[in-house]
């Protein structure tokens, strides 16, 4: 994932592959998950 990001800093134009942005997505709505249930468990 760095160098995706490191190419779209720095690239003038960046294309991702479906199935890599689906995994990021499911990677990153996984770790909000973890945060929200964290939030709550602090109240």
């Amino acid at each position: 994932m760095f160098e995706h990001r490191k190419s779209g800093d720095y690239g003038e134009l960046v294309e991702f592959e479906e199935e890599d942005v689906r995994r990021w997505l499911k990677t990153a709505e996984e770790f909000l998950d973890a945060v929200e249930k964290l939030m709550e468990e602090l109240k």
